[in-house]
């Protein structure tokens, strides 16, 4: 028996409980029926008349990057979804999580692999990038904690420091300048990589910076 109809109507379903954040109502529907995780809201007949705010073309995981809830977005991936999927601007989950400063998003997508150094293939922009761009202090942070570029850039040349007008963001950013080389300079004591001639800090942050 052909079951394509009803697996339609259940990821209708799905997206639309996903739009309404109902964390109850999706889990409910992952758990008892059949649905279509790759497929995009514009591909589902009973969608055809929803107008929503979300970018048409999004999957299920996309959409729910969107509106941010993690438990949400953990049960999609649970189920089978793609962590590397885009939207139709090739942004990654971890950049639309970004965009939105939804912090905890972020922390799940990691958690799964998402890649933090991936670029957008329009634009060359990473998750920081658009974080920074977007002025979202707490998704900045958390990402440069992570292990995030604060010196990646888009072919245009935009960078973290210049993507924002945003003043305390650039101090952060200043700030994560002068941290990083100390973190790096204590992960490689730890693992016996400095050479005898690099052990004062000093000499080291000289090294890296010229």
């Amino acid at each position: 028996m052909d079951n394509t109809i009803e697996n339609l109507k259940a990821t209708a379903y799905l997206i639309q409980a996903i739009k309404s954040n109902d964390e109850e109502k999706c889990a409910h529907i992952l758990e008892t029926e059949e649905v279509y995780l790759n497929k995009t809201d514009n591909e589902v007949p009973e969608l055809e008349t929803d107008c929503c705010y979300y970018i048409r073309s999004s999957t299920p995981i996309v959409i729910a990057c969107d509106v941010g809830n993690p438990k949400i977005v953990s049960l999609l991936l649970a189920k089978g979804a793609n962590i590397n999927d885009t939207d139709n601007n090739s942004l990654t989950l971890l950049m639309k999580a970004s965009i939105y400063n939804h912090v905890d998003v972020i922390e799940v997508l990691l958690s799964n692999g998402a890649d933090i150094h991936e670029k957008n293939i329009y634009n060359g922009a990473t998750a920081i990038l658009y974080a920074a761009l977007h002025s979202q202090k707490e998704a900045i942070t958390l990402l440069m904690e992570r292990g995030a570029s604060i010196y990646d850039t888009t072919i245009n040349g935009c960078n973290c420091y210049n993507s924002t007008f945003n003043e305390s963001i650039k101090f952060i950013i200043q700030k994560w300048t002068i941290i990083m080389p100390i973190i790096m300079f204590q992960e490689l004591l730890i693992y016996n990589q400095l050479d005898d001639s690099l052990l004062d800090l000093q000499e080291y942050m000289d090294e890296i910076i010229h």
